[in-house]
């Protein structure tokens, strides 16, 4: 499974400052660049094989909630030797009055802190 990030940089070499932006590929061999050449090198550990992206545009799943509920699709069993991983990209995922229940071997991993925000209402009982 690939994944497409887009990676804007601003250079600041001299003035005036100059941002650039770019497509990135992320698969389980490493990054493609838009030159086709790949950096199987990472700075990150290996993507797992049973990955799902969630992400408000270009995403697997437009909510965390989506991807859990679709689990036995993509991923199949949870277990050990089967391990499953949701990554989050940057955004506010409100999920209303749906809770995201934890499953064991599913691991959610968002893009930080502060770039990946889960809210909802809490349930009265």
């Amino acid at each position: 499974m690939t994944h497409k990030i887009t990676l804007a940089v601003i250079a600041v070499l001299a003035a005036p400052a100059v941002a650039i932006a770019t497509e990135l590929e992320l698969n389980p061999t490493g990054i493609r660049f838009p030159d086709n050449t790949i950096q199987e090198s990472a700075s990150f550990p290996p993507l797992p094989a049973k990955m799902v992206w969630v992400a408000a545009e270009n995403g697997d799943y437009a909510l965390p909630t989506e991807a859990m509920a679709d689990l036995a699709d993509w991923c199949g069993t949870p277990s050990e030797s089967n391990p499953c991983v949701i990554l989050i990209a940057p955004g506010v995922y409100d999920l209303g009055d749906a809770q995201l229940r934890m499953r064991p071997w599913v691991t959610i991993r968002g893009s930080g802190q502060h770039s990946t925000i889960i809210r909802g209402r809490s349930a009265t009982r």
